[in-house]
C-alpha cells in the first residue's frame, strides 16, 4: 500500500536503531502475469477456403488488462494478427497446398507478454479446380439431313460431368446430359466436322474431343440416263456402233449393248464393234445407258444391214453440225466479227477421211482500223469447193477455200468508203482449223475447233480501194467455233 515506512535494526542489547526509510508512493502498478484466456471456436469454423488458402475464424480472448494480439501456428510458421474488437475474428492464410490438412494453434497475447493456451482446430483446404477429361471415342453416323454422334463418357477428378457441349465447326449446336446427341437440319451431301467437350458441376469444361470428319447421304438416285443416240457402220460380217454419250443427274458409269435380245460385253465408252455378222443381213442394235445407281435407260437403237458379197467396204456416215463463234482480223483491233453457219459432212470412219458442205452466214461489227479509227464492217463468205479434212484418234482437222467479201465499210459507222458484191479478196482464203489435241473430238456429240487464215488484197471495192485494202489484207488472222449437233437432213 502507499505510505512512508523506517526499517530498523534490533541490537542485542535490546535497542533498536533506524537505518534506513523509503516511501512506496500510490501510482506504482502492480505486475501483470495473467494470461488471457484461450480463443474459443465458433459456428462455420472457415468463412471460405480455396485450394492454396483458408479464412481461419476464431472467439475472441478475455484478459485482466486486455488482449494486444493472437498468435496463429501452423506448420512451423507464426502469423500475428492484432486485437481487434468483436466478438469473432479472422485471418486469410495462404499459400497452402491444395486438399491438405492443416493444424493451427491460435492463443492470445496480452501488454504483458502473457500468453494464453491455445486453441487447436485441424482444418482442411479445397480440392483443385480440375476440369473433365477429354472426351474421347466420338464416331458419326450420318443420314440425309442429320448426323448421329456418340462418345464415351468423360471423367471429372474433383467432381461430376454434367452435360456435353457439341459442336459443329466453331459453333455451338447443342447440350445433352447423355452421351448422344442428333445435329439436325444440316444439307445433304455435305461434309461436317464435330467436337464434343465435358461440362463439370461447377461450370468448367475439358479439351475438346479430336475433329471427326463426316458427310451427310446423297439422296437416293431413281433417275435413269437419257438414252444415247447410236449409229452403225457395216462391213460384210460387222457393224461399228457409235453413239452420243447419255447424260445422268449423277453420272453414266457404262452402256449394256445387244444385238437383238442377246447381250453383248457392257463397255464404258462410245463405240464398239459386233463381228461374226452374216452377208447382206439386217442387224438392230441397241445400246442403253446405266448409272451407279442401277438405273437404265430404255435403250437407243438403231438397224444396219451388213454388205453383201462384193460390197465396196464401208459406207460414209452423214453428221451435220451448227457452227457458232467468233473471227478476229489481225489488223483490225479491238472487236471481233461473230460467225455463225453450219457444216454437213460424210465420214468414213474406217478411214476416218470426210468431205463436207461449208455455210458462213453474213456478218457485221464494230472495228478499230491502224489503231485508232473507228469503223463498221460487213462481210461476206462464199466457200469454194469441199471442206475436206480428217477425224483420227479424236483430234478433227479441216481445210476450206473461201472468198471474203467486203459487203459495207463505214467510217465512224457513217461515212462509206467501200462495199458491194463486187469487192472481195483476190485469192482464196485458205482456212485450217483443227480441235485441241487434249479434248477428243467425238463426231457425235461435236466440239471446238480453231485456226488462223490469212487475207489477200481486195479488188473491186471502188475508188477507195487502196484505202480499203490495207484494212483487211494480212495473216494471222483467227477463227475460234463450236460445232454442236444437229439433225441430218441432206
Amino acid at each position: 500500500d502507499p505510505g512512508t515506512f523506517d526499517v530498523y535494526c534490533k541490537l542485542v542489547a535490546g535497542q533498536s536503531t533506524e537505518i534506513a526509510s523509503f516511501v512506496i508512493e500510490d501510482d506504482v502498478t502492480p505486475v501483470d502475469t495473467e494470461a488471457p484466456s484461450a480463443p474459443t471456436e465458433v459456428d462455420g469454423q472457415i468463412s471460405d477456403f480455396g485450394p492454396t488458402s483458408i479464412n481461419v475464424r476464431w472467439g475472441a480472448s478475455t484478459d485482466n488488462v486486455g488482449v494486444t494480439e493472437y498468435i496463429i501456428r501452423y506448420e512451423g510458421e507464426e502469423v500475428r494478427v492484432p486485437a481487434a474488437a468483436g466478438p469473432q475474428l479472422s485471418k486469410l492464410i495462404e499459400g497452402l497446398g491444395p486438399d491438405s490438412e492443416y493444424l493451427f494453434e491460435i492463443s492470445a497475447v496480452d501488454a504483458a507478454g502473457n500468453e494464453s493456451d491455445p486453441l487447436v482446430i485441424l482444418l482442411v483446404t479445397a480440392a483443385p479446380n480440375l476440369a473433365p477429361s477429354q472426351v474421347s471415342g466420338v464416331t458419326a453416323t450420318p443420314a440425309l439431313n442429320s448426323v448421329a454422334l456418340s462418345w464415351a463418357a468423360a471423367t471429372d477428378a474433383d467432381g461430376s460431368v454434367a452435360s456435353y457441349n457439341v459442336y459443329n465447326g466453331a459453333t455451338k449446336v447443342a447440350t445433352v446430359t447423355g452421351t448422344t446427341a442428333t445435329v439436325s437440319g444440316l444439307a445433304v451431301d455435305t461434309a461436317y466436322s464435330f467436337q464434343v467437350e465435358a461440362v463439370d458441376n461447377k461450370g468448367l469444361a475439358g479439351a475438346k474431343s479430336t475433329v471427326v470428319n463426316t458427310r451427310t447421304l446423297k439422296p437416293a438416285d431413281t433417275t435413269a440416263p437419257t438414252n444415247p443416240t447410236v449409229t452403225g457402220t457395216a462391213t460384210k460380217t460387222a457393224v461399228t456402233l457409235n453413239w452420243s454419250g447419255a447424260t445422268d443427274n449423277v453420272g453414266v458409269v457404262g452402256y449394256d449393248v445387244f444385238n437383238g435380245t442377246t447381250a453383248l460385253p457392257s463397255v464404258t465408252g462410245t463405240t464398239t464393234t459386233v463381228s461374226g455378222l452374216t452377208p447382206d443381213t439386217s442387224y438392230t442394235f441397241k445400246v442403253v445407258a446405266k448409272d451407279a445407281a442401277g438405273n437404265k435407260s430404255t435403250g437407243g437403237t438403231v438397224t444396219v444391214k451388213t454388205l453383201a458379197d462384193g460390197g465396196t467396204g464401208p459406207l460414209p456416215v452423214k453428221y451435220s453440225y451448227a457452227l457458232k463463234g467468233s473471227t478476229n482480223v489481225n489488223t483490225l483491233s479491238k472487236g471481233a466479227l461473230p460467225l455463225v453457219g453450219g457444216i454437213n459432212a460424210e465420214l468414213t470412219l474406217a478411214t476416218g477421211a470426210f468431205s463436207a458442205d461449208l455455210t458462213l452466214n453474213d456478218t457485221q461489227g464494230r472495228l478499230t482500223a491502224l489503231g485508232f479509227l473507228p469503223v463498221t464492217a460487213k462481210i461476206g463468205f462464199v466457200p469454194s469447193g469441199k471442206t475436206t479434212g480428217t477425224l483420227l484418234d479424236g483430234v478433227l482437222k479441216t481445210k476450206s477455200f473461201i472468198r471474203i467479201k467486203v459487203k459495207e465499210v463505214k467510217l465512224f459507222g457513217a461515212i462509206p468508203l467501200a462495199g458491194g458484191n463486187n469487192c472481195q479478196t483476190k485469192s482464196l482464203s485458205e482456212i485450217n482449223l483443227a480441235s485441241a489435241a487434249n479434248a477428243e473430238f467425238k463426231p457425235l456429240t461435236g466440239g471446238a475447233i480453231s485456226g488462223t487464215y490469212r487475207i489477200s488484197d481486195l479488188n473491186g471495192c471502188g475508188a477507195l480501194n487502196g484505202l480499203v485494202s490495207p484494212l483487211t489484207a494480212g495473216a494471222g488472222n483467227t477463227i475460234n467455233a463450236v460445232l454442236t449437233p444437229r439433225p441430218v437432213t441432206f
